[in-house]
Order: C-alpha cells, then structure tokens, then sequence
C-alpha cells in the first residue's frame, strides 16, 4: 500500500520521503520507521531566522527538508563566526537559548533558502536511532546530527592554524557533506559560499582569505565557479568514507595537522 497520495509525493513530506529513503539501504532504516518519521512530523515554513523550538515544542526536533540553514556565533577575541552550514537531510540542533558558555549561545540563520523543516517527535528519532545495528547508528549520528556547541569547541581549535590550513580544511569538510564528485577529478561543493562567508568560516580577513584561495588555486587544489568552489579529489584520503560522511574537522573524527607550508599538498583528512 503506498505510503502517501501523489499530490504528497510532490510536496515537502514527498521531499522528506525521499531523503529518507536515501538512508533505506546504506543505514537499514525498516518501512515502518520511515512511514512513522514521514508521517508524524510537523512540516514548518520558518523565516529568515530559525527560532529555537519553544517549550511546548522542546519534545521535537528539527530536520531540514529543504534549504541550508548556517549556525553562528559570537566567540570571544573573535566575533561572530559561521560554526557550520546545515543542509537538507540533517538535523538541526541548537543549545538552550541562555546557555551560561559563550560558545553555547549559537543561533541558526538562513544561508540558502527557503528553509522548509519537519519537527519530529524526539522519542520517535530516539526509537527509530535505536533500531539501527550499532554501527550504523553511529554513522548516522555522525553524518546528520553536530552537536553544536562540539562544533564551536572544534572551531576554535582550527583556528590556530595558519589561515591556509584552516581554508583547506572546512572546504574538505564541507566537500563530505555537500560534494558532487565531477568527471575531471574534482569535488563541487553544492553551496554558496562568497568570500565573505569564508572569512566567517574560518574567521580571517576578506584578503586573507583571498590570498589564501589563490595559493590554493595555484597549487590546483582548488577553484571557483561563480560562489560555488571545486576542490581536488586528491586533498581527501582515497580510503575516506563516501561524501556525506564523518566531517573533516568534526570532532568525532581525527584529523592530521601538517606542519610545514609544503605540506598542504599532501594533507590527509582521516
């Protein structure tokens, strides 16, 4: 019996559907986990700023249908900062709104819209991560649900690493996550991402940043096709997860720091 009418199959729960249908065989998510987790959901239309869940609502949470939302926030020494992009197929999660540590008080903004997000019920999310073979869970945590604030903390260690280091680094991430392998050895990042948004990313100077990218460019790691960027497939250790995997500089996942300028060529996201 099909799970919803054609007219839903076009339709954010259709969209919905469809992303976790992804997951059908690569995560062992059963039939009946996906009809519960398509059909109980609240499908919400936020604006430019994405509220935190309200206290009637704490019980659910947010998984992005449609959009990418970016998670800011405002460091000491440091200002305000792009903690991380978070596009259709995960989670978004946010500390408490008067979180005690500074790098708990992280807001979600729109960074390509429209944002279109389905509540779910947080006991529902539990059973259903529950229900996965332990190491298919996990994958699945790691790859749809940061912790935000272990995001800031890994944030805040990136940044003390000369500036095109950092640069090579959140691209790699983000390649994981929002790549599109290309026929001639590159990785597009499906994203926008202009130049002052990578200033943010990696919390440097526009010029920094651009002088950082031409060295980068020239040394054919990677290039730019309007505000979105292609990175070398050779940046990524061939023996990495596929794309959408553990992030580069997530900190669930273990990254090695070359020392030496020259050694940017041959850095390896583990």
């Amino acid at each position: 019996m099909p799970m919803h009418s054609e007219s839903d199959l076009d339709g954010p729960k259709g969209e919905l559907l469809r992303l976790l249908e992804r997951l059908r065989d690569r995560m062992g998510l059963t039939e009946a986990v996906i009809r519960a987790l398509v059909d109980q959901p609240e499908i919400t239309y936020p604006g430019s700023r994405l509220p935190r869940l309200t206290c009637e609502r704490n019980q659910h949470v947010r998984f992005v249908v449609q959009g990418v939302a970016k998670t800011v926030c405002d460091l000491p020494r440091f200002g305000r900062v792009i903690v991380d992009l978070v596009g259709k197929g995960e989670f978004l999660c946010l500390p408490p709104a008067k979180a005690p540590d500074p790098f708990h008080r992280v807001e979600a903004v729109v960074h390509e819209g429209p944002i279109v997000l389905a509540l779910m019920p947080r006991n529902l999310v539990a059973a259903a991560i529950g229900q996965l073979p332990p190491g298919n869970a996990a994958r699945l945590v790691s790859w749809s649900w940061r912790a935000v604030s272990r995001l800031v903390y890994a944030k805040a260690a990136l940044l003390l690493l000369p500036t095109g280091e950092r640069l090579i680094r959140e691209l790699a991430r983000l390649a994981r996550r929002f790549g599109r392998a290309q026929d001639d050895g590159w990785i597009l990042i499906r994203v926008r991402l202009p130049q002052e948004d990578l200033a943010s990313l990696i919390v440097r100077s526009r010029s920094n940043v651009s002088r950082a990218f031409a060295e980068l460019r020239k040394d054919g790691l990677v290039d730019r096709v309007g505000h979105r960027i292609l990175i070398a497939t050779s940046v990524l250790h061939p023996g990495d997860p596929p794309l959408g995997g553990v992030s580069a500089c997530d900190p669930t996942a273990n990254c090695s720091h070359p020392r030496r300028r020259g050694d940017i060529r041959h850095l390896r996201i583990q």
